[in-house]
């Protein structure tokens, strides 16, 4: 499952369930424990805002190329606290107010608030406006310890010391292109900068960086230039056909993967996959294309696969589901799962 998240480089995580579902889509077998365990225990795992904002699955390992790339995020974070009527000291203040609070173990943000009671009067602190700016700087992590309201730790107390590996912002972002088009190729620019929300001209001069380790391709019926690595594009050109069946998550890697999303989903799909409020349903993927959604109704044992199809399953494709959702229950921990293909959902 590792070697999968080191792939991707990050799987976003604003549902918990999200993790364990997305690997397991892309992995032969894992344990039901595993997510728990990535997060906990000697984590290799760490859940923190970063691409486009959101929370994210990422390696432990990974964590001084994420401080380098959030570094801007970090400096246009200051400049919002200080929409607040919040003098730079002051911001400053508050963010050594939540490393003390933090210092005695991981806290709920209740607990934090209590401590920093500015920050009761801040919106969006749901979404991170309190703690937000912290784990940019990578100093505060969240702590997926189980259930019950969301806690945030020291990144050190709860991960262990930073390596001491340093990258400039420009070298971040030129590592994260030769990783997003390991994992996502072939993609535009525009892709490249809506799946990492940096800016454009960021983006653009990390392409002409690595010009020497990309080449432009073109696909065929889809306007634009798209981009591979150049030791990936032999393969990817004899790969002319993807088979088989696959349960992505909600908010999956590949779906946030391309603001140019047709390589696999018909725009006329596109508000039934990508929904009111920014949900993103799971999909059902048949043969590289997106032809359905699902959700699970789970008890303790047994798990309810509901699709609405966006066409009539053939019959070798009901098999190859059936061996999907098999798959998924042993990755949940489930005794027994079925499928309801006659479902509609709103």
């Amino acid at each position: 499952p590792e070697d999968v998240v080191q792939r991707l480089f990050a799987v976003q995580v604003q549902y918990a369930a999200s993790l364990g579902v997305a690997v397991a889509a892309r992995v032969k077998r894992m344990k039901p424990s595993w997510p728990d365990a990535a997060f906990n225990r000697n984590p290799t795992l760490v859940k923190t805002w970063s691409l486009r904002h959101t929370l994210h699955a990422h390696l432990v390992s990974d964590r001084p190329l994420l401080k380098a790339l959030n570094q801007p995020r970090y400096e246009r974070f200051m400049v919002w606290m200080r929409s607040y009527d919040m003098a730079p000291g002051q911001a400053n203040y508050c963010e050594d107010k939540m490393l003390a609070a933090l210092a005695g173990g991981p806290r709920t943000r209740t607990q934090v608030h209590d401590a920093v009671p500015v920050l009761k009067s801040l919106d969006w602190t749901g979404w991170g406006a309190d703690l937000k700016g912290l784990a940019f700087r990578g100093d505060v992590v969240l702590a997926p310890s189980g259930p019950g309201a969301t806690k945030f730790a020291l990144a050190e107390q709860w991960l262990g010391v930073m390596p001491a590996e340093e990258w400039s912002y420009e070298e971040a972002v030129d590592e994260t292109l030769r990783r997003y088009l390991k994992a996502h190729a072939p993609a535009t620019l525009r892709d490249f900068v809506y799946w990492t929300g940096i800016y454009a001209r960021a983006g653009a001069a990390a392409l002409s960086q690595l010009k020497g380790e990309i080449v432009p391709v073109q696909v065929e019926g889809l306007p634009g230039t798209r981009y591979v690595l150049s030791e990936d594009a032999d393969a990817l050109v004899a790969q002319q056909k993807v088979k088989g069946v696959r349960l992505l998550a909600k908010f999956d890697p590949l779906l946030m993967a391309h603001k140019d999303k047709q390589l696999y989903l018909s725009p006329k799909l596109h508000k039934t996959v990508f929904q009111k409020a920014g949900q993103v349903e799971a999909s059902v993927l048949i043969d590289g294309k997106v032809t359905g959604i699902w959700r699970l109704a789970r008890g303790s044992s047994k798990g309810v696969v509901s699709v609405q199809q966006f066409r009539k399953f053939r019959l070798r494709e009901l098999g190859r589901l059936e061996k999907e959702a098999a798959r998924l229950r042993r990755a949940l921990g489930l005794k027994e799962i079925s499928l309801d293909l006659d479902a509609h959902h709103v």
